[in-house]
Protein backbone atom coordinates (compact mmCIF):
# COMPACT_ATOMS: atom_id res chain seq x y z
CA UNK A 1 0.00 0.00 0.00
CA UNK A 2 1.45 3.49 -1.17
CA UNK A 3 0.93 7.15 1.25
CA UNK A 4 0.16 9.85 -1.04
CA UNK A 5 2.12 12.66 0.93
CA UNK A 6 0.66 16.50 0.69
CA UNK A 7 3.23 18.28 -1.51
CA UNK A 8 2.05 21.95 0.86
CA UNK A 9 2.01 20.33 4.65
CA UNK A 10 3.86 17.11 3.83
CA UNK A 11 1.06 15.12 5.85
CA UNK A 12 -0.80 11.76 4.37
CA UNK A 13 -3.78 12.96 2.41
CA UNK A 14 -6.36 10.69 1.05
CA UNK A 15 -7.45 11.86 -2.67
CA UNK A 16 -10.91 12.96 -2.49
CA UNK A 17 -13.59 15.96 -3.18
CA UNK A 18 -14.87 17.98 -0.35
CA UNK A 19 -17.96 20.20 -1.07
CA UNK A 20 -19.54 22.36 1.46
CA UNK A 21 -22.95 24.38 1.61
CA UNK A 22 -21.09 27.67 0.59
CA UNK A 23 -19.69 25.94 -2.78
CA UNK A 24 -16.67 26.02 -1.50
CA UNK A 25 -14.22 22.64 -3.17
CA UNK A 26 -11.67 21.09 -1.46
CA UNK A 27 -9.87 19.09 -4.36
CA UNK A 28 -6.79 16.27 -2.90
CA UNK A 29 -5.46 14.89 -6.00
CA UNK A 30 -3.29 11.13 -6.28
CA UNK A 31 -0.25 13.42 -6.77
CA UNK A 32 -0.07 15.04 -3.50
CA UNK A 33 -1.90 18.47 -4.59
CA UNK A 34 -4.66 19.96 -2.59
CA UNK A 35 -6.83 22.80 -4.70
CA UNK A 36 -9.48 25.30 -3.27
CA UNK A 37 -11.91 26.12 -5.53
CA UNK A 38 -15.64 27.56 -5.84
CA UNK A 39 -18.58 26.14 -6.69
CA UNK A 40 -21.39 28.50 -7.56
CA UNK A 41 -24.73 27.91 -4.91
CA UNK A 42 -26.25 26.44 -7.74
CA UNK A 43 -24.07 23.78 -8.63
CA UNK A 44 -24.33 22.65 -4.87
CA UNK A 45 -27.96 22.75 -5.05
CA UNK A 46 -27.92 20.80 -7.97
CA UNK A 47 -25.31 18.07 -6.85
CA UNK A 48 -27.71 17.71 -3.43
CA UNK A 49 -30.96 17.26 -5.85
CA UNK A 50 -29.21 14.59 -7.49
CA UNK A 51 -28.11 12.64 -4.94
CA UNK A 52 -31.33 12.72 -3.12
CA UNK A 53 -33.42 11.71 -5.89
CA UNK A 54 -30.85 8.93 -6.83
CA UNK A 55 -32.28 7.70 -3.33
CA UNK A 56 -28.81 8.09 -1.73
CA UNK A 57 -29.87 9.22 1.30
CA UNK A 58 -32.17 6.02 1.61
CA UNK A 59 -28.82 4.06 1.44
CA UNK A 60 -26.47 3.05 3.78
CA UNK A 61 -23.30 0.46 4.25
CA UNK A 62 -25.75 -1.61 6.02
CA UNK A 63 -28.30 -1.95 3.21
CA UNK A 64 -25.56 -2.59 0.70
CA UNK A 65 -24.52 -5.88 3.02
CA UNK A 66 -27.74 -6.65 3.16
CA UNK A 67 -28.55 -6.72 -0.54
CA UNK A 68 -25.14 -8.55 -1.46
CA UNK A 69 -26.27 -11.36 0.95
CA UNK A 70 -29.36 -11.24 -0.68
CA UNK A 71 -27.50 -12.05 -4.07
CA UNK A 72 -25.53 -14.22 -2.50
CA UNK A 73 -27.48 -16.69 -0.84
CA UNK A 74 -27.63 -20.25 -2.17
CA UNK A 75 -29.97 -21.53 -4.29
CA UNK A 76 -31.34 -25.61 -3.45
CA UNK A 77 -33.42 -27.27 -6.08
CA UNK A 78 -34.32 -30.84 -6.01
CA UNK A 79 -33.95 -32.36 -8.99
CA UNK A 80 -36.43 -35.01 -10.63
CA UNK A 81 -34.12 -37.81 -9.43
CA UNK A 82 -33.40 -36.98 -5.30
CA UNK A 83 -30.88 -34.73 -5.98
CA UNK A 84 -30.08 -31.72 -4.96
CA UNK A 85 -28.69 -28.57 -7.21
CA UNK A 86 -26.96 -25.50 -5.48
CA UNK A 87 -26.41 -22.59 -7.44
CA UNK A 88 -25.93 -18.83 -6.53
CA UNK A 89 -23.02 -16.38 -6.74
CA UNK A 90 -20.18 -16.80 -4.99
CA UNK A 91 -18.44 -13.55 -2.42
CA UNK A 92 -16.40 -11.14 -4.46
CA UNK A 93 -12.73 -11.17 -3.07
CA UNK A 94 -10.35 -8.44 -3.79
CA UNK A 95 -6.96 -8.34 -3.11
CA UNK A 96 -5.51 -4.43 -3.91
CA UNK A 97 -8.22 -2.13 -4.46
CA UNK A 98 -8.90 1.79 -3.38
CA UNK A 99 -11.68 2.63 -1.25
CA UNK A 100 -14.38 5.05 -2.01
CA UNK A 101 -16.24 7.02 0.16
CA UNK A 102 -19.34 9.64 -0.09
CA UNK A 103 -20.63 11.34 2.70
CA UNK A 104 -23.28 13.99 2.42
CA UNK A 105 -26.00 15.80 4.41
CA UNK A 106 -29.09 17.77 3.02
CA UNK A 107 -31.00 19.13 6.01
CA UNK A 108 -31.57 17.07 8.42
CA UNK A 109 -30.94 13.36 6.10
CA UNK A 110 -27.27 12.46 6.37
CA UNK A 111 -25.38 9.77 4.38
CA UNK A 112 -21.98 7.69 4.92
CA UNK A 113 -21.34 5.07 2.56
CA UNK A 114 -17.47 3.51 2.26
CA UNK A 115 -16.94 0.54 0.17
CA UNK A 116 -13.79 -1.17 -0.45
CA UNK A 117 -13.40 -1.69 -4.88
CA UNK A 118 -16.69 -0.18 -5.44
CA UNK A 119 -15.64 -0.76 -9.34
CA UNK A 120 -15.32 -4.57 -8.65
CA UNK A 121 -18.39 -5.01 -6.14
CA UNK A 122 -20.78 -3.25 -8.99
CA UNK A 123 -19.69 -5.52 -11.83
CA UNK A 124 -20.06 -8.48 -9.76
CA UNK A 125 -22.83 -7.50 -7.68
CA UNK A 126 -25.20 -6.72 -10.90
CA UNK A 127 -28.67 -6.83 -8.86
CA UNK A 128 -27.27 -4.80 -5.93
CA UNK A 129 -28.78 -1.13 -7.72
CA UNK A 130 -27.76 0.21 -4.20
CA UNK A 131 -24.22 -0.01 -5.26
CA UNK A 132 -24.58 1.47 -9.03
CA UNK A 133 -26.33 4.26 -7.01
CA UNK A 134 -23.70 5.25 -4.72
CA UNK A 135 -20.85 4.70 -8.21
CA UNK A 136 -23.53 7.33 -10.12
CA UNK A 137 -23.74 9.37 -7.44
CA UNK A 138 -19.82 9.31 -6.83
CA UNK A 139 -19.25 9.95 -10.65
CA UNK A 140 -21.67 13.27 -10.04
CA UNK A 141 -19.60 14.54 -7.65
CA UNK A 142 -16.43 14.42 -9.76
CA UNK A 143 -18.31 15.99 -12.40
CA UNK A 144 -19.65 18.33 -10.50
CA UNK A 145 -16.24 19.67 -8.88
CA UNK A 146 -14.52 19.72 -12.46
CA UNK A 147 -16.67 22.48 -12.83
CA UNK A 148 -15.26 24.06 -9.77
CA UNK A 149 -13.23 27.44 -10.50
Amino acid sequence: MYRIISKRTGAIIIPGVDIFASGRCLLRTVDGEELERRLSPGDVQGLLKFLDGQGLFDISNESIERAIDREVNPVLVELPNGEFSVSGTVPVCVVDASRSRIVAHMGSKRVDISRYALGVEVEHYRAVTELRTVQNCIKKVCEVSARAK
